[in-house]
């Protein structure tokens, strides 16, 4: 039952179309997928479906009341995840979580006993290395980075190892906290930089870049405003065949790292 932190604190680089797409085709695999908004910005929770200012139940709401609870926010899309919505409030939470006690914890503690019921939990992470994403490191058990095949998208990835490293190290029972993979998005194989930066990333971290590579489509903002993943928006798209690849490679890993 892996949880899954999807980060970069680099924005614009496919972390929420990654979360969406990639649960619903790990769902359309027969698991139980929860996904997760952590990010200020909803555009996750916009993206599957859910207008974020009529949201009355999130996960700012359960971070924030030290008896809440993360249940009563976990709502049904219309492509079968279960997700747990967010607005514009969680970003009160970068401040108001600095004074608590075990700061860094708080949604681990309110996240494990929801994502027992799941195959997979995956947490969209806000694009920034504060609180919010602090907690979803803790909170998971290995990390997906999504990276733009762009080399100045590269040159930024450095500093998210390094906070993953500081994770292991100086939180509590998080030493076993590893990247799953590193997924190249946005990739154009028309494009010399794009197809360079792809080969500098394979080079870079080796084993750890997934096969699948996420192409650069139009296709995926026209999904997005549909409230559906890139799956069931265009089905046959190569964005949509390779989140489909993507899944079986994340499963396969996840299976690895569990034995």
């Amino acid at each position: 039952m892996p949880i899954y932190a999807v980060a970069n604190q680099k924005g614009g680089v496919g972390k929420t179309a990654t979360v969406l797409s990639l649960g619903a085709a790990i769902q359309d695999l027969e698991k139980s997928v929860l996904l997760v908004d952590f990010d200020p910005q909803a555009s996750l929770t916009s993206c599957a479906g859910f207008n974020p200012d009529e949201a009355e139940a999130t996960v700012y709401n359960a971070l924030a009341k030290k008896q809440g609870d993360l249940s009563a926010a976990v709502f049904k899309t219309e492509f079968g995840c279960d997700l747990i919505p967010a607005n514009i409030d969680l970003a009160m939470a970068e401040i108001e979580l600095v004074g608590r006690t075990g700061r860094e914890r708080i949604l681990k503690g309110k996240l494990d006993p929801i994502a027992e019921g799941y195959d997979v939990t995956l947490i969209d992470c806000p694009p920034s290395l504060g609180l919010l994403t602090l907690n979803a490191l803790v909170a998971a058990d290995q990390v997906i980075i999504p990276c733009a095949a762009q080399f100045l998208a590269l040159r930024g990835l450095s500093a998210l190892w390094s906070t993953i490293e500081d994770v292991k190290e100086n939180v509590a029972d998080c030493d076993t906290l590893t990247v799953l993979g590193v997924l190249a998005t946005m990739t154009d194989s028309r494009t010399n930089h794009s197809n360079e930066a792809v080969e500098q990333l394979r080079k870079q971290y080796g084993r750890l870049v997934f096969k699948a590579e996420i192409p650069r489509t139009v296709r995926m903002a026209d999904a997005a405003t549909s409230g559906k993943p890139i799956i069931q928006f265009a089905p046959t798209s190569p964005a949509a065949l390779a989140y489909e690849d993507l899944a079986k490679e994340v499963l396969s890993r996840g299976k690895a790292h569990a034995n």
